[in-house]
């Protein structure tokens, strides 16, 4: 048993890691942006929104996003992400 324990707070950080890994994933993917799955759900619930008009335009939004948290001292994506994966952690690990 004394063998085996080592490994196990590398486990514990492992699991812990791909919980957090999957969750900013999921939430990154509710982005309501033409490329992901958000805008599906967002045109769902107002039919009225035109897919053709922002599908031209959802990757380089998208991309500018991206960058935007190389060049300003905010990162947007992360202020909308971090406290949903923080949330959303603490309900699934209890910590």
């Amino acid at each position: 048993l004394y063998r085996l324990s080592p490994p196990l707070p590398y486990l514990h950080l492992t699991l812990y890691l791909s919980v957090v890994v999957n969750l900013a994933l999921a939430f990154f993917n509710l982005i309501p942006l033409p490329p992901l799955d958000g805008f599906s759900v967002l045109a769902h619930f107002f039919p009225s929104l035109r897919y053709s008009e922002l599908a031209r335009w959802g990757p380089y939004i998208l991309i500018g996003l991206v960058a935007l948290g190389f060049f300003l001292p905010v990162d947007p994506l992360g202020l909308y992400l971090w406290p949903l994966v923080r949330f959303g952690t603490l309900i699934l690990t209890g910590g």
